[in-house]
């Protein structure tokens, strides 16, 4: 396996997106290099978006209202 030192953006729909798949996204982007912007997008006043509040800050994911 060779390395890639490729830097990616992650850009993260969190109203379409369940948080449930982030460790595994987080996995398959380190096969390609390293996510240097991490950004979740969505209405942060929306109570569905509470699942992804958790795991923010365990991947270094910035919220963007």
């Amino acid at each position: 396996m060779t390395t890639n030192n490729s830097n990616l953006a992650l850009l993260i729909d969190g109203d379409n997106v369940s948080p449930k798949v982030i460790v595994g996204l987080m996995a398959e982007i380190a096969n390609y290099g390293t996510a240097s912007v991490r950004h979740i997008y969505g209405d942060w006043t929306n109570p569905s978006l509470k699942g992804w509040k958790g795991c923010l800050l365990d991947h270094s994911i910035t919220p963007m209202q």
